[in-house]
């Protein structure tokens, strides 16, 4: 009895630890980049089907494409609502993952957690609604899915099959990356309770004949629209060059960016909280209570067993990458490979982690640093999202009725200045860009901010390319933002 106590207040010391990640600012959201297309705009449309067919996003991620619109778009402005739900369903499925673990005789839950909850480089992927209501969405049926597999193995309930096999197709339907994860996982469970029981190896046909069915569906599916295409042109001839590319960016996500996020971050957010004693306060209770609660689980994990199944979660869920005519690494595409990093990471350390204490004040270390470079990025988060929507705003009240009606498009002339990114303790790709970095962001935005989707395209330009450009005021609007000839 003592021991479920202590296992549900760790459960909460970590749902405590991954809100106020999020929601260390206020319980509010600052919306980036696709945000406001996938949330503030997609909705607008009269009917859907334009939405899911015409502009095509169903072409890949189908899960998730439903469900912007339909249901998180719903609560735009209002996102915090949106990233609440997902932060809670991303909880539940990483303890049910964890559990899952457990039954196999892995037990590294308050590792698990600290790891793929808290880690900062994984802070683009758990906090971002854009990439969130995928990962962390598919993340929670594939707990779900790992949950009623073990039922199924342990207590011959076949009723749950019905279930079982929904909660696994939806996991492969919201991240490619997630899809392979949720498949190796069932794996491991299978091979793991075989026994003396060779038939339990039929249970394997279920994650495989969904997971071709996925592939076939991404196949017949991509030539609706121009978001299928990547995947459309991908030859094998590529695969050997993409290979080199994939382990390249691996390699440079991991050390130079958790070095830059997790450190760099962690030095950054000592600064902030130095002047928010409640931060700080904050930071080192929670820290504290998941070190003390976490030392209560023990940390056991053969390195002979789990770091050959660690690299298999660390690698295999990058194979998708592989399947396109560019690889695109970004720090939220490795959230499913973290499960890999915590295998190998506690078998390693789980001989010295067989002391309470020791093991208490390494998970305390673990959290309170990880907190810490999470006020960092939550910081970028707002400076970036608080200044777009000062300009998007100034720019929104500047168009004139006939871009307004959709008659003509519009060009954002923007000192240069103003185009440098706000300073962060890691540039790598689009973590954290404006939404005047490309045309596409801002005319989502602007589409956002005036609830008008029948706004073309507003492109921002330097004063220096638009010097440059051979640009018609008749049939082109044209804007200045803090300029001379404003």
């Amino acid at each position: 009895m003592k021991s479920a106590k202590m296992r549900i207040f760790c459960d909460i010391s970590f749902l405590a630890a991954l809100l106020f990640k999020v929601f260390s600012k206020g319980l509010t959201y600052f919306p980036i980049l696709d945000d406001h297309i996938q949330y503030g705009g997609y909705p607008l449309y009269e009917s859907l089907s334009h939405v899911y067919l015409n502009i095509g996003t169903i072409v890949t991620r189908p899960f998730a494409a439903l469900l912007d619109p339909a249901v998180w778009g719903q609560f735009y402005p209002d996102l915090w609502v949106v990233l609440l739900s997902i932060c809670v369903l991303f909880f539940f499925g990483i303890k049910l993952i964890a559990d899952t673990f457990e039954r196999t005789g892995i037990f590294i839950t308050p590792f698990l957690y600290a790891i793929v909850l808290l880690i900062p480089l994984g802070f683009e992927g758990t906090y971002w609604i854009s990439a969130s209501s995928r990962i962390c969405v598919g993340l929670f049926f594939s707990g779900v899915a790992s949950a009623l597999l073990v039922k199924m193995l342990t207590q011959n309930k076949k009723w749950l099959f019905l279930p079982y096999a929904l909660a696994t197709l939806l996991s492969f339907g919201f991240y490619e990356s997630v899809m392979v994860m949720s498949a190796f996982l069932q794996f491991v469970v299978i091979v793991g309770f075989i026994k003396n029981n060779k038939k339990r190896l039929y249970y394997l046909l279920t994650p495989v004949l969904l997971g071709i069915s996925m592939l076939v569906y991404y196949k017949l599916i991509a030539g609706i629209s121009t978001l299928g295409s990547r995947v459309n042109t991908f030859e094998f001839s590529m695969l050997s060059a993409n290979i080199r590319e994939l382990f390249t960016q691996f390699a440079e996500i991991i050390v130079d960016g958790g070095t830059k996020t997790t450190l760099f971050g962690a030095e950054e957010g000592i600064y902030l909280a130095i002047y928010s004693p409640l931060l700080a306060v904050g930071v080192i209770v929670i820290s504290a209570l998941c070190g003390y609660f976490g030392s209560k689980s023990p940390i056991v994990a053969k390195a002979k067993y789990c770091i050959p199944i660690g690299l298999g979660f660390m690698i295999f869920p990058l194979v998708p990458n592989l399947l396109t005519d560019t690889v695109w690494l970004t720090y939220r595409s490795i959230v499913p490979s973290l499960f890999g990093l915590v295998l190998i990471s506690a078998s390693i350390l789980a001989p010295l982690l067989k002391n309470s204490r020791v093991r208490g004040i390494v998970i305390f270390l673990m959290v309170f640093i990880f907190m810490l470079g999470n006020l960092s990025e939550l910081d970028t988060y707002k400076k970036v999202s608080e200044k777009d929507d000062v300009l998007v705003t100034y720019v929104s009240d500047k168009l004139d009725s006939d871009v307004l009606a959709g008659n003509k498009e519009a060009i954002v002339v923007v000192p240069e200045g103003l185009m440098e990114p706000v300073p962060q303790v890691s540039y790598y790709k689009d973590h954290v860009k404006s939404v005047f970095d490309s045309d596409w962001a801002l005319t989502g935005a602007v589409r956002a901010k005036t609830r008008n989707i029948k706004i073309k395209m507003l492109t921002p330009m330097t004063e220096t390319l638009f010097a440059l450009s051979d640009t018609d005021p008749s049939v082109t609007q044209i804007i200045y933002i803090g300029g001379a000839n404003e």
